[in-house]
């Protein structure tokens, strides 16, 4: 868990202990011999950043911390969760936008996915390409506002490895992965793992359906 932003391990009889990690939403393995997080870091422009880390407690350096190693370095990366097999990681991110309009912050993000070593990192999502101009409008006219409508969240693996559940407010048509409008409420859908088939699972209402959980 996190406290003040400092990652800690809690054991069943409340024993505590401090990682001594600077982060935010942590996220078991499968294995439960790793830990993924995302920390605050400082990029080539002197802007901060949400960087993910793979953090392994089967692994210590010579000064006796466990090993951690950097999974992104590009834009804003977030939200990291294990697959149930514990073969690939899905994430957000904002790196393609971020890389032409840094002053963005963590804005419009889309998921992705890559390996526990940090290859093989690949886009899955294109919710936002219709609406590519009007988000870079907003950008260059700095309003942050309206611009955080345009986001995907919550990223959440099936039992099965097959589908990823997800938040957005972006309207997205029933059975393609390319947004159509931003709405005022974020609703939940499912989405193959390949990036396929986009499922919209929550009515219509102003309210907001987000942090989706599949049972077991």
């Amino acid at each position: 868990y996190e406290s003040a932003y400092s990652l800690r391990v809690l054991d069943q009889d409340g024993k505590i202990e401090n990682l001594n990690l600077l982060g935010e939403e942590p996220s078991w393995s499968p294995d439960e011999k790793k830990i993924l997080y995302s920390s605050p870091q400082i990029d080539k422009n002197y802007r901060s950043t949400m960087q993910i880390h793979l953090l392994s407690l089967d692994k210590k350096d010579k000064d006796g911390e466990y090993e951690t190693k950097k999974l992104t370095r590009q834009g804003n990366n977030i939200s990291a969760k294990f697959s149930p097999d514990g073969t690939k990681i899905v994430f957000l991110s904002n790196r393609d936008l971020y890389a032409d309009y840094p002053t963005m912050g963590g804005y419009c993000f889309e998921l992705y996915t890559m390996n526990p070593d940090g290859t093989d990192q690949n886009r899955l999502s294109y919710f936002l390409m219709p609406m590519i101009d009007e988000i870079k409008e907003l950008i260059k006219n700095k309003k942050w506002d309206e611009l955080s409508d345009y986001s995907t969240l919550y990223p959440y693996w099936s039992p099965d490895g097959k589908y990823i559940a997800f938040s957005s407010s972006i309207a997205l048509d029933k059975d393609i992965n390319y947004g159509n409008g931003r709405k005022l409420d974020q609703d939940i859908y499912i989405i193959d793992s390949n990036g396929k088939n986009v499922k919209k699972l929550t009515p219509f209402s102003y309210q907001n359906d987000r942090y989706p959980v599949w049972s077991k």
